[in-house]
């Protein structure tokens, strides 16, 4: 596996031929601004993932169906495409629409303004053999969004990079280490720690770089005992609470560490 990699907020593409199973699946990200993800597969699957900031588009195509989910903040869109019909899907913080248009007629229905709408344009003839296409048809969507769902996460957990964490939570020399796995130096600037307790969490902004191999200690304690820590450490004026969990999250909001102590 390639060493470079860069949080996902950044603009990169990942192409991935599909293998069935996941847990099989090799994943190689190489390039510089654009990276490519490919996996292994004897099959015809084709799976894209395109990283804009602000914006997420995923593609999984076959011979028989297109299934593209467009990501934002703020709306989601999800687009299939098959032989026997097509469904949208368009989701905001406060409506849901769907349309699906078969060879017997269109259906829109959903919410929006907190009233669910339903409506029928077609043969009201045909509408029976209608309704059985739409339900074959927000079936299959269901299971290629789950499809696409799954190899979304092996091509973003592939493009993380490798950092590991460690945690002292001694209330006068407590401190969170992050140590880079990599080959190549990891920007951690815009990352958070978040110390978890319970429903009590601690935010901590990292700020920096990791070079290859290298620990750096973001010390949390009394900070006249920082000195004995070394060069290589921060002062946070934060908590980190004992017996807790810790979480890292990269500037895109992805976690790359899970820390039990």
């Amino acid at each position: 596996m390639t060493s470079h990699r860069e949080s996902v907020v950044l603009a990169v593409i990942a192409v991935i031929l599909v293998s069935i199973p996941a847990a099989s699946q090799n994943v190689e990200i190489s390039g510089e601004e654009n990276k490519q993800g490919v996996i292994d597969s004897k099959f015809s699957d084709r799976f894209e993932v395109d990283f804009e900031p602000g914006k997420v588009v995923n593609d999984l195509m076959d011979s028989d169906a297109r299934l593209e989910v467009n990501q934002s903040f703020s709306r989601d869109v999800k687009r299939l495409q098959t032989s026997k019909g097509f469904v949208k899907i368009v989701r905001t913080n406060d409506s849901i629409e769907k349309t699906v248009q078969t060879p017997y007629g269109r259906f829109e229905f959903g919410v929006k303004d907190g009233d669910n709408y339903s409506e029928f344009s077609g043969n009201s003839g045909s509408r029976d053999e209608a309704e059985e296409v739409r339900e074959n048809l927000m079936d299959e969507m269901s299971q290629r969004s789950s499809e696409l769902s799954e190899k979304h996460s092996v091509v973003v957990q592939e493009m993380l990079p490798d950092v590991s964490a460690s945690v002292e939570d001694n209330s006068e020399t407590e401190h969170l280490n992050l140590t880079n796995n990599e080959e190549e130096a990891v920007d951690i600037s815009g990352w958070k720690a978040v110390s978890i307790s319970g429903d009590s969490m601690e935010y901590m902004n990292l700020t920096g770089k990791l070079e290859p191999g290298e620990t750096k200690t973001f010390f949390a304690g009394d900070e006249g005992r920082m000195e004995n820590f070394g060069d290589n450490t921060v002062f946070k004026d934060v908590n980190i609470y004992s017996n807790a969990l810790v979480k890292v999250y990269n500037a895109g909001e992805k976690e790359i560490v899970s820390l039990e102590y």
